[in-house]
């Protein structure tokens, strides 16, 4: 399996799109909807976000980075990461594409964030299939109860209630598994509407997978090496 970093900075593309804990599996089968391409394994350096930061981008880059996820931001420094001293330009969406009523970013939000005919390289770093959904569902109120916009000293995404809700019978497991996948669904959609927009090389890939109940875990703890947290897709847009 290939290396995801060595992927990263060895081989061209323009825009980076990543999929906050998006799995190679479920990815996989849903991608051939939205998009068309060459798909292949990576192996991801970090098993939750912060990781993948640290170990992925080390040195200081001439890349936009177009963030959903409050780790890679232009404000402060978090758990170790100051997005501003590695990238050339960090552009906030998950402080200014805040949506109260379902207590994340859409995807839409970041999309309209994207800079267009920028001569640097871009990420683009949309949250989903990052619970919370970023659709109406039975379960938003989990999160509205205190679902406010990130707090930088400790930034919280706010995935734990939905499996909290598993683990407490409230919600099935195929009903947790179905709202991941649409999530998932729904950004493949808006990641379809936004390349043909964009100049150059599109590359599709994640930070990391997400444990969907397999053995009784869930999200992504750090410091895994589990294939479904390590192993990402690596697409590129045809």
């Amino acid at each position: 399996m290939k290396d995801q970093k060595e992927l990263i900075h060895g081989k061209p593309w323009k825009y980076l799109i990543v999929l906050d804990a998006c799995r190679y599996d479920i990815f996989s089968t849903l991608v051939w909807e939205f998009l068309d391409g060459d798909l292949s394994e990576a192996w991801s350096p970090g098993s939750c976000t912060i990781e993948w930061l640290k170990a992925t981008w080390t040195g200081k880059y001439d890349i936009v980075y177009v963030s959903a996820n409050p780790f890679v931001n232009s404000k402060v420094p978090v758990k170790g990461f100051f997005g501003r001293k590695h990238f050339l330009r960090v552009i906030d969406v998950w402080d200014f594409g805040w949506d109260e009523k379902l207590a994340t970013v859409p995807p839409k939000n970041v999309s309209k964030s994207v800079p267009r005919h920028e001569k640097h390289r871009v990420v683009v770093h949309y949250i989903q299939p990052h619970f919370p959904p970023a659709f109406e569902n039975p379960y938003m109120h989990v999160y509205l109860l205190g679902g406010k916009k990130p707090n930088l000293d400790t930034p919280l995404m706010r995935d734990k209630r939905l499996s909290d809700l598993v683990k407490k019978g409230i919600i099935s497991l195929d009903e947790y598994k179905k709202l991941y996948v649409e999530n998932l669904r729904l950004v493949l959609k808006e990641v379809a509407n936004l390349i043909p927009k964009l100049d150059g090389k599109v590359i599709v890939t994640s930070d990391h997978g997400e444990f969907l109940g397999e053995n009784g875990k869930f999200l992504h703890p750090p410091g895994e090496s589990h294939p479904i947290l390590r192993k990402v897709p690596w697409f590129g847009v045809k």
